[in-house]
């Protein structure tokens, strides 16, 4: 007997949704679990440990682009200032050309002629001719945008570089060139400065100076051109009467006080031939004279000449100089007067003195 055919009831009605208290319960209860959890088999935490790149050091590598800007913070002071002391430590070293100490000991390791000092902690004392090496170093890299192995290949090659470099500073910092530029002052000599310097800028290798030993005197070192005082006394083994005559001269008061006035009123040429006992006598109590009165190197041009008192730019024309050493005062481009050799009365010193009161 068939049993009879039941009917099952369905209810359609919409359940009741839950709270949103209780979705966000659930929600909660479902998050995986990322906490840390101890292996059974290696009885050991897993953690993720996060690895740092180093930068590679660069020794103060920089963009060309600020290699330019970096270049006009250069203070070096002048070589009246510079030449004061006897030695210069690392630190200020840096801070003259706004570079790390680490940079300096590269250069150091990398230019033979750098020949810093240490003193017995070892920390490095710069003489006054290494930071005059390291401005042209400096600028050969950062100005010129020299490799380090170009800048070293172009100093091996112009053995006189250094010295040309401080010939060519002292020519565009001269007063005398830019007071002559300034007010179109004799002509002539404006034109041979422009000359000459745009001709040494473009190129070390055209030397503002040549060197050569005297065919008539043997050991006796001829500079003709534009030279810098500093080439005489770096040298002293070429110049040994530099030192002799500089350290055995003491002005008088008057003169001293004469030239302490024309600080910055007056510029001077001179003229001399470093194969004449004259100029070795004369111009090397000049200079003392000048450092003792605080005249800058840059109120002072400097001519050697040959034996035949012919010079660079045939300037001893120019100022028709007869003997040397010859003084010339200038004043705002115009000559003021001069006193040649001894002068009138045996007296150069005096002489100078009464041409600036």
């Amino acid at each position: 007997m068939k049993k009879p055919l039941t009917q099952i009831a369905f209810d359609f009605t919409e359940a009741p949704k839950p709270e949103a208290n209780t979705l966000l319960i659930k929600a909660e209860e479902e998050k995986p679990d990322t906490s840390i959890r101890e292996i059974p088999a290696l009885n050991k935490p897993i953690s993720i440990t996060k690895t740092t790149v180093k930068k590679k050091a660069s020794r103060g590598r920089m963009k060309l682009s600020d290699m330019a800007i970096t270049a006009d913070l250069v203070v070096v002071p002048e070589d009246a200032v510079l030449f004061s002391k006897q030695y210069y430590n690392i630190g200020s070293v840096a801070e003259m050309f706004k570079v790390n100490v680490s940079l300096l000991r590269y250069w150091e390791k990398e230019f033979d002629i750098l020949k810093p000092r240490k003193n017995g902690k070892g920390d490095r004392l710069f003489r006054p001719e290494d930071i005059k090496y390291l401005k042209m170093i400096h600028h050969l890299l950062r100005q010129k945008k020299f490799t380090i192995d170009g800048a070293k290949d172009f100093i091996k090659k112009n053995k006189q570089a250094e010295e040309n470099y401080a010939v060519i500073e002292s020519l565009k910092n001269s007063n005398l060139f830019k007071r002559t530029q300034s007010q179109f002052i004799n002509m002539r000599l404006f034109i041979f400065f422009a000359s000459l310097l745009l001709l040494c800028n473009a190129s070390y290798a055209q030397s503002p100076y040549t060197s050569y030993e005297d065919s008539t005197h043997k050991g006796t070192i001829i500079l003709n051109g534009l030279i810098s005082k500093y080439i005489l006394i770096n040298n002293d083994k070429d110049f040994k009467w530099y030192n002799n005559s500089h350290n055995g001269y003491n002005a008088t008061p008057n003169v001293l006080n004469a030239m302490e006035a024309a600080k910055g009123k007056y510029q001077f040429v001179l003229f001399g031939g470093t194969w004449c006992e004259d100029t070795q006598f004369i111009l090397p109590k000049f200079f003392k004279l000048q450092e003792q009165s605080g005249i800058t190197d840059k109120d002072i041009s400097f001519i050697g000449v040959s034996r035949e008192k012919k010079s660079l730019g045939n300037l001893t024309a120019a100022f028709n100089i007869i003997n040397v050493p010859t003084i010339i005062v200038m004043k705002e481009g115009k000559e003021v007067g001069r006193v040649v050799e001894y002068g009138k009365t045996g007296q150069w010193d005096k002489e100078l003195a009464g041409l600036l009161q």
